[in-house]
């Protein structure tokens, strides 16, 4: 039995299902990537050392959360664990999908995105900066979600627009997380269709980076939140991503907020509603 789900404007078949993506509404349709699950992968010798991979001509090979995934030419997917899971652990729909995505040519963004007005607003920012809890208080303040943790980015009728990714939030509890606990998964009821993209308009940050002063600054500020840099300066179609950063900082808008922990005393619902009016300002 296969499997199909709809993200980041592909559609993905899978011999085990695929949870944290949304189901895709046309099952006959040819896939775009096939994920396939394997007692075990064969050698892959040569290619580059990046981090904890390596890059080949053809794909990439790439280790995390107890698996060992294979991409091939941006269309495949083979993977193996020591025990045949229920499901693709959480490195397929985040690292993976982010590597798939860049080598296809779109580029990865490490933020969640929202729909505010029909517009994506990428919410982004270092770790631990509160990025997931804003944009889960801006959903619960009107906002739709439309990827969380990784944002993809496309051209779209000469703009620049995110594709819907991961449609559920990862949160931590509102007690603190207790030793060796992991985020729970929200699932939030207002999301976008997973099969249109959304216009960009504007990158919210929750950082102590200043203003940018023009395109140059909006390139320089958008290119320190691409998801795993170093992949993405050595995978091929550099230029086509290079295109579309520059596309992206010529029209998009930036709000700068405080990290998380310079505003705790504000309620986070508060600080969703100044984000919002602070987007539509530099909207308007």
């Amino acid at each position: 039995m296969r499997h199909h789900a709809t993200a980041f404007g592909l559609h993905w078949s899978s011999d085990l299902p695929l949870p944290l993506f949304p189901p895709a509404a046309d099952a006959a349709r040819p896939a775009d990537v096939t994920v396939v699950w394997h007692a075990a992968l064969a050698d892959r010798p040569g290619g580059r050392t990046i981090n904890n991979g390596r890059i080949f001509a053809d794909g990439i090979r790439f280790a995390q959360d107890g698996a060992t995934f294979d991409m091939r030419d941006g269309n495949r997917i083979d993977w193996t664990t020591a025990v045949r899971p229920a499901a693709p652990p959480d490195a397929l729909y985040g690292t993976v999908a982010a590597l798939l995505a860049a080598w296809r040519g779109t580029v990865p963004i490490h933020g969640s995105s929202v729909e505010i007005d029909g517009s994506a607003v990428i919410v982004c920012g270092p770790s631990g900066a509160g990025k997931s809890t804003l944009a889960a208080a801006l959903v619960a303040a009107g906002a739709r979600l439309v990827s969380d943790d990784l944002s993809v980015l496309s051209a779209n009728a000469g703009g620049v627009a995110v594709w819907p990714g991961r449609p559920a939030i990862r949160l931590v509890p509102s007690g603190g997380l207790a030793p060796g606990e992991a985020k729970r998964l929200h699932r939030p009821s207002a999301t976008v269709d997973p099969r249109a993209p959304v216009p960009l308009t504007t990158l919210l940050v929750r950082g102590d980076d200043g203003l940018p002063d023009g395109a140059v600054a909006r390139l320089s500020l958008l290119t320190r939140q691409l998801y795993r840099p170093r992949w993405m300066a050595a995978m091929p179609r550099l230029a086509d991503r290079l295109g579309l950063l520059g596309r992206a900082a010529e029209a998009i808008s930036v709000v700068i907020l405080p990290p998380a922990g310079h505003d705790r005393a504000v309620p986070v619902e508060r600080r969703a509603e100044a984000a919002i009016a602070a987007v539509r300002a530099v909207r308007s």
